[in-house]
């Protein structure tokens, strides 16, 4: 294979572009271990050497923090494709803390995490844990919601229905489990 070195007289090889005829990959190497890869599929690998049991693209480190996105003015997007057309994408809130799930042309918001933690469906400032604007579905034979007091004690209550019984259906509020 060939390969460029780069370095300084203390030290001749700090840093190498190198490609491997072996198995047609170029890797990058600084401070004398490799650092990128990218297969003869054209998988990029950063932080390990076999990219392609991953996908197109792989970050593997011991780090909490692996890929971090800083936008410098507005929001950070990240915007997922389908055959070039754009079909979600996922927004900081622009100097709040939070996430915000929306179109691929951002032109919609679909749910929001706020800095609270509050999720909000349909609404872009959710005033509780779950704040949805529009219909919920429940889709079961034997939907249930069920409402029991934070400290997970006994005291419960809960509010089904009885769907597929037609001599016995409707709904029924119940208290305990």
């Amino acid at each position: 294979g060939g390969q460029i070195n780069f370095g300084d007289a203390d030290d001749s090889d700090a840093g190498r572009v190198r490609y491997d005829h072996n198995d047609n990959s170029m890797r990058f190497t600084t401070a004398t271990s490799e650092r990128m890869r990218i297969d003869s599929s054209g998988n990029v690998g950063v932080g390990l050497t076999n990219p392609s049991a991953y996908g197109k693209f792989i970050v593997k480190d011991s780090s909490s923090s692996l890929i971090n996105l800083d936008c410098t003015s507005g929001a950070a997007k990240l915007t997922f494709f389908e055959n070039g057309t754009g079909s979600f994408g996922l927004h900081t809130l622009n100097g709040s803390d939070g996430l915000a799930f929306v179109d691929a042309d951002g032109s919609t918001e679909r749910l929001r995490i706020d800095s609270s933690g509050n999720v909000g469906i349909g609404t872009t400032s959710p005033s509780d844990n779950l704040h949805v604007v529009g219909d919920i579905r429940i889709n079961s034979n034997t939907p249930q919601l069920k409402f029991t007091s934070a400290d997970n004690s006994s005291n419960s209550y809960s509010i089904s229905a009885n769907i597929n019984d037609s001599t016995d259906g409707g709904f029924f509020i119940q208290e305990g489990p």
